[in-house]
């Protein structure tokens, strides 16, 4: 009956992981004298699209 409930735990805990990482990136690069204080729209964008999809893809595949 309860085989299952580990499995639905999986995006969830992808997504605060993803969650925790983007915001990481972003705080330390945009606070960053080395990097001249970078604008950070496209690199998190990107990242966090890129985490949408693969969560997309762990709900696809934990459906079947």
């Amino acid at each position: 009956m309860f085989e299952h409930d580990f499995l639905a735990l999986f995006p969830e805990i992808f997504l605060i992981n993803a969650t925790i990482i983007l915001l990481i990136y972003g705080v330390v690069l945009s606070t960053s004298k080395k990097y001249d204080y970078p604008p950070l729209v496209r690199n998190v964008s990107w990242l966090g699209l890129l985490s949408v999809v693969r969560l997309g893809g762990c709900v696809w595949e934990n459906e079947g």
